[in-house]
């Protein structure tokens, strides 16, 4: 609590805010002022240097978590798109069977044996069973699309864990009421880990990226061999680019340029070593 005076519009002197007032509501003084105990100018130097600390740091966790939405929900459109394709290849074709019906009815009216009892059955070759490029690319394209739409789960959750932190270290108060609870959030904070909780949804997020691409090269190796060595050579380039840029920080250790393997790879190096 202040205990500068201020003026009142309808007095001519000074009033001065006596101690009976609730520190609770209190306003913080600004660099200079007369602070009511003797650890408020600590408290108060620690929230000016959290509060810029933290803005920085929210605003770079809500960047990055609505450029998590943004490509997840693309990229969950993308496959679910193709999983509408390919989950029919998992259960019968009930319109092949429809054919072979059709067909024993014309031979049999055809041959006009005059039978009583006539059966119609399917014929046993024409037992269902999926193909083994049908299983393993729904397979993957399903666990993709469940990586990103965890992600877009996680992303929200980060979003809503941000706004709780911003909310309570903005409490009203004396430096020395507000301190403690701006420290206790912060190591809170720092002992569930949530400044790595954007890079693990990321590295899941390019996780559920390769699947994808890994189901879509076994689906056209079933198809075309061509166009899935072409698309095998692209893929290949790419993947190159992006080890080296993983590999960017082994190089040079102070530049921007890395990514969610980063300090995976680094890990790997250092233990070889």
């Amino acid at each position: 609590m202040l205990l500068t005076p201020y003026l009142n519009p309808t007095s001519s002197s000074p009033q001065v805010p006596t101690l009976m007032d609730n520190p609770q509501t209190a306003q913080v003084p600004q660099h200079g002022g007369t602070f009511l105990k003797p650890e408020d100018k600590f408290w108060n130097l620690f929230i000016t240097d959290a509060e810029k600390r933290d803005k920085m740091r929210l605003e770079r966790w809500k960047g990055d978590a609505d450029g998590i939405l943004i490509f997840t929900g693309l990229f969950a459109a993308t496959v679910a798109t193709f999983v509408v394709s390919t989950i029919p290849d998992l259960s019968p074709d009930t319109g092949e069977q429809t054919v072979v019906l059709l067909s024993q009815v014309i031979e049999l009216l055809a041959n006009q044996s005059g039978k009583d009892n006539i059966t119609l059955s399917v014929p046993p070759d024409l037992a269902f069973e999926p193909s083994t490029s049908s299983i393993w690319v729904n397979s993957l394209w399903l666990t993709s699309l469940f990586l990103a739409l965890f992600c877009a789960l996680a992303a929200t959750l980060v979003q809503q864990w941000a706004r709780i932190y911003s909310q309570g270290t903005q409490c009203r108060g004396s430096p020395s009421a507000r301190g403690p609870i701006y420290a206790g959030l912060a190591k809170g904070m720092e002992r569930f880990h949530l400044e790595h909780a954007i890079a693990a949804i990321i590295l899941i997020l390019h996780i559920s990226v390769i699947i994808f691409c890994i189901g879509l090269l076994v689906s056209l190796f079933s198809v075309h061999h061509i166009v899935a060595s072409v698309l095998s050579f692209s893929m290949a380039v790419g993947t190159l680019i992006y080890v080296l840029i993983s590999t960017a920080p082994l190089v040079e250790p102070w530049g921007p340029i890395r990514t969610p393997l980063s300090p995976v790879i680094k890990l790997i190096m250092f233990s070889m070593l």
